[in-house]
Order: C-alpha cells, then sequence, then structure tokens
C-alpha cells in the first residue's frame, strides 16, 4: 500500500488550523496534544523518526506505552531531543538502543540517562565493556546484542539483528519486525557488500527503510532497493552532509517514498493491524 500525501498534509492542516483558532495556546497545551498523538488502540505502534538538528533518533511507542529510542543524536541536539520527548509526554525510556556509538547516533545518551529514567541501554556486542564502563556512574542497566539472533522487547516488537562489517565501531542493523504484517529495516552501514548479505534473509515485506549513513553513496544499491521494494524510505539530517544524488535517485526510480526530516520535520508512521498511516510532525 502506497501511502498518499492526503494523509500528512490533511493533518498538517488540522494541526495549523488548530493553532490558529486557539490564540490562548501555550506549550502545556501543546505537550497535551502532542502526548495524546501516541494513544492508540490494543496493538497500535506509532514509529517516530525524529528531526534532530543533528543525527539518529527513532521513537518506538506501544499502546500499553512500552517505550523504545533507538539512537539519541548528537550531543549538540539534545535539547531539541528533551523538547520532542517532553511535547510527547515520554518520562521514561524502556530502552535505549545505541545502533552505533559515534556522536551522531549516541551522542546525547548521558544528557538523556540524567534527564530521565532510562530503564535498559543496549549496544552491539563489541561496545559492551567501553559503554557499561562509560555509564557506569548511572542506575541505567547495559547490555548487548549479538549478530544474527533475535531479541523480543515487546510482544508487538520483535528485532532481529543482522550482520555487520566488524569495523572499529561497531554496529547494530536491525529488522524490526511490528506486530503481524509490518518490518521495519534499519541500515545502519551503507556496503553494498553487506546489503548483499542481508538480501539472503527475505526481505521482501519491508514497509519501511530507514537508509544507512544519511543516504551516502556506498550504499542503498539498486538490487537492495528492489529485494526490500518498501513503501517508504527516511532519511535522517546530518550537519553539511547532503544525500548522494544517486542514492536519491535510486529510491526515486524504484518509486519509494522518500521522506528527509531536514525537509519533512518529524515522520511518524502508526502502525496498526492491517495498515497504516504516515504523518508529518513539526515540533
Amino acid at each position: 500500500m502506497r501511502i498518499t500525501a492526503f494523509l500528512f498534509v490533511r493533518f498538517s492542516l488540522i494541526m495549523l488550523l488548530w493553532v490558529i483558532w486557539n490564540p490562548l495556546i501555550g506549550f502545556a497545551s501543546q505537550h497535551v496534544e502532542l502526548g495524546k498523538v501516541l494513544e492508540g488502540a490494543s496493538g497500535e505502534v506509532s514509529v517516530l523518526f525524529l528531526d534532530l538538528p543533528e543525527g539518529e533518533s527513532i521513537l518506538l511507542h506501544t499502546a500499553d506505552k512500552h517505550s523504545i529510542l533507538v539512537g539519541t543524536g548528537t550531543k549538540g541536539s539534545f535539547e531539541e531531543l528533551k523538547e520532542r520527548l517532553d511535547c510527547l509526554a515520554i518520562t521514561s525510556l524502556d530502552q535505549v538502543i545505541l545502533p552505533n556509538l559515534e556522536d551522531s547516533y549516541s551522542g546525547a545518551t548521558q544528557l538523556l540517562i540524567d534527564d530521565i529514567e532510562v530503564k535498559q541501554l543496549i549496544v552491539a556486542e563489541q561496545g559492551l565493556k567501553w559503554s557499561q564502563e562509560l555509564f557506569s556512574s548511572s542506575s541505567t542497566e547495559v547490555i548487548s546484542w549479538s549478530e544474527e539472533t533475535d531479541y523480543q522487547l515487546h510482544p508487538d516488537l520483535h528485532f532481529s539483528v543482522l550482520k555487520s562489517s566488524h569495523s572499529i565501531v561497531p554496529s547494530l542493523n536491525m529488522d524490526v519486525k511490528i506486530g503481524i504484517d509490518h518490518r521495519l529495516f534499519l541500515a545502519n552501514e551503507a556496503s553494498k557488500e553487506l546489503e548483499h548479505n542481508w538480501m539472503e534473509k527475505d526481505l521482501s515485506t519491508v514497509n519501511v527503510l530507514k537508509v544507512a549513513e544519511y543516504g551516502k553513496a556506498r550504499g542503498t544499491d539498486v538490487e537492495f532497493l528492489e529485494a526490500l521494494d518498501p513503501e517508504v524510505a527516511v532519511i535522517f539530517n546530518l550537519h553539511d552532509h547532503i544525500p548522494s544524488s544517486s542514492v536519491l535517485e535510486r529510491l526515486q526510480e524504484t518509486w519509494i517514498d522518500t521522506y528527509e526530516t531536514k525537509q519533512h520535520g518529524t515522520i511518524m508512521i502508526k502502525v496498526r493491524d492491517n495498515d497504516y498511516d504516515l504523518f508529518t510532525i513539526r515540533f
């Protein structure tokens, strides 16, 4: 099912008119309204690709209020991350998954742990010892995930960790199954060799692709895109980095609806049993 522009345009217009017709609107009122955005029926999961100034951060939130953050963005983007979590009424996180230990994926982690309750921090196996030492002053439990292993953090959220390149900075590339019929592919390394390895697994039911490494040219190959055939692709923002024109062209040629957080703001997908809706939000 292709997602049309109508859904998120309608949502944006409703939000805009609501703000115009409510002259007394303040931060507290916005906090309540955006917090309600995460409310859903049983089995519904909200996925938000947060529009930070720099770096990656994805919020997964279930109807029974289980909250998982994948990535924390750069240290310099913490205030924006905090603002978005506050507006969404997120006061604690069950898990924070660090897909990479570089600043653009994990720079704000310590500030986040100092600000709200983070029950568990998950890193790649090769980075466990370093992470345990780095965050030893907090009460947050630090654990690791191994490659080619499956994990279930919630009945509606199943994570499969795929192969990585074993580089100096370890990464978690993840295939996330949401509910019964939906899949989110979080590619965190731009590598044609890795993509061919990932394609050994059936990826044909992936709905949404998070493009690796901010759209760098060495990844997101056409064969990989054809194997996934996702309906939606999301590219995060990194300071002074422009997504590769060849990657954008490949996404366009394969008829994938592409969203960039720098242009569209936060991209929110509400997943239900049989379908999902896509909205864009400006904080």
